[in-house]
């Protein structure tokens, strides 16, 4: 292996170790999971890795700085993809279980709604078959 090669490699080693990035953490403090009995998590992107200044001074060539760039992107778009899926399984959860969530209390609104005006509440497909099924014709 060149020179050049080791040299690039070490430096591409040393900036993913000095880099920040981002990773998914799940979060605590839902107080409708106890509630419901949701059981995924929400998720929040977090950051990791070295201080806010970071330095790069021993950073002059254009592939170590392209490094220190693509680490944080590389983790926020995997992290984020993570996060975004975990998080509509969560609230996917959440709709089907929490009585107070979004879905649950507009279905509970159209309900009511339909009853006052008068509606029935079919169940299932029986009760369907029959709502529609013709009466039998009258034979005296």
């Amino acid at each position: 292996m060149p020179l050049s090669n080791r040299l690039l490699l070490v430096m591409l080693l040393a900036g993913a170790l000095n880099a920040c990035g981002f990773m998914p953490v799940t979060q605590t403090d839902h107080k409708y999971a106890e509630e419901c009995g949701v059981i995924t998590k929400a998720w929040k992107l977090d950051t990791w890795g070295a201080s806010d200044n970071l330095s790069i001074s021993g950073c002059s060539d254009p592939e170590c700085l392209l490094l220190f760039m693509s680490v944080p992107a590389a983790t926020a778009i995997i992290s984020g993809t993570i996060i975004a899926i975990g998080n509509t399984v969560h609230w996917l959860e959440k709709q089907g279980k929490c009585d107070d969530s979004a879905l649950n209390t507009t279905i509970n609104g159209f309900m009511r709604e339909k009853e006052q005006a008068g509606g029935k509440h079919i169940e299932s497909r029986q009760q369907f078959e029959d709502l529609i099924r013709p009466a039998p014709p009258v034979t005296d």
